[in-house]
C-alpha cells in the first residue's frame, strides 16, 4: 500500500488497496489460476494487511496525542503495554470470501496509563485505539468501506 501524508488519503487507499486485490484474486479464482482454499487465504491476506495499516495509522495518531501505554513492573520499571486483535470466525480461520466481514477481539496487556502530554488509562487509550481502527475500516467513503466490522461474538456462534 501507498503512504500519504494526510488520513483522508490513507483511509481511502486501505479501500482502493482492497478492490484491487480483490479484482486480482476475483480473476486468478475464476481463470483456475487458484482453487478455493488459495483464493480464501488470499483475501485473509488482504484484509491482516488492510487491518495492519488501520492499526498502525490510529496508533500513531493517539501516540501523538497521549504517548504510548504502558505500566509498572513490580521491580519498579515501566513496561510498555501491548495490544492485539485477533480475528475470529472465518477470518480467524483463513476462510474469507469476497463479501465477509470481519470478526475481531481487541486485547492489551496491563493497565496502567500513557506517558505523553495528556495522559488516560491503558482501558481509554485501547478503547480510543479500537474505536479509530474499527472507524477507518468502517467509515463509507466515495470509495465505499473497506469491511464490515463484527466485534459482539458470541460463545455459541
Amino acid at each position: 500500500m501507498k503512504h500519504y501524508p494526510d488520513l483522508e488519503a490513507e483511509i481511502l487507499e486501505l479501500r482502493r488497496f482492497k478492490k484491487e486485490r480483490h479484482a486480482a484474486i476475483q480473476s486468478a479464482f475464476f481463470s483456475g489460476q487458484q482453487d478455493l482454499s488459495e483464493t480464501m487465504a488470499e483475501l485473509t491476506h488482504t484484509a491482516e494487511a488492510i487491518l495492519l495499516k488501520a492499526w498502525r495509522l490510529a496508533k500513531e495518531e493517539l501516540s501523538h496525542l497521549y504517548g504510548p501505554p504502558g505500566c509498572r513492573a513490580r521491580d519498579g520499571s515501566y513496561l510498555p503495554s501491548r495490544f492485539a486483535v485477533v480475528g475470529m470466525g472465518k477470518f480467524g480461520g483463513r476462510e474469507l470470501h469476497f463479501g465477509s466481514d470481519l470478526d475481531l477481539i481487541f486485547i492489551y496487556s496491563c493497565n496502567g496509563e500513557t506517558q505523553g502530554p495528556r495522559s488516560v488509562t491503558n482501558k481509554e487509550y485501547f478503547a480510543k485505539l479500537a474505536q479509530r481502527i474499527i472507524s477507518y475500516l468502517t467509515m463509507t467513503t466515495p470509495l465505499g468501506y473497506a469491511y464490515k466490522i463484527d466485534t459482539e461474538l458470541r460463545p455459541s456462534g
